[in-house]
């Protein structure tokens, strides 16, 4: 366990190559058309492809798993609460316990035990 706290604290240099630039001569190029005799047909535009978004998937996807985990979140705090209303309770040395009609091993929730009677 020690290891794992003293693993982020190890530093590990690697030897990089630094390639030097070239030399660069930027002199503006010009070009001559070998028609002048241009038609609406010869003519073409450049269309710019639509490129798929991730970053928009992920987060949906995301957002859905969230929204899932929140549905049964909220389910599971319901069932809860209908247990507790619907089954017998007992007070014990400050606590409430809750006792099942089914089967069940026993788990806590707050201030609530809740055993099978």
């Amino acid at each position: 366990m020690v290891v794992s706290f003293l693993i982020p604290l190890v530093t590990i240099k690697v030897a990089q190559e630094i390639i030097a630039p070239t030399e660069v001569i930027s002199e503006p190029v010009f070009f001559e058309a070998a028609s002048q005799n241009f038609n609406q047909d010869q003519v073409f535009t450049a269309v710019p492809e639509s490129q798929f978004n991730w970053e928009y998937l992920l987060i949906g996807i995301y957002g859905l798993i969230a929204l899932i985990f929140l549905y049964r979140f909220v389910r599971n705090i319901k069932i809860l609460f209908n247990q507790i209303q619907r089954n017998i309770k007992i007070n014990y040395r400050g606590q409430t316990l809750v006792l099942l009609k089914e089967d069940s091993l026993p788990f806590s929730f707050f201030k609530y035990i809740f055993v099978s009677g």
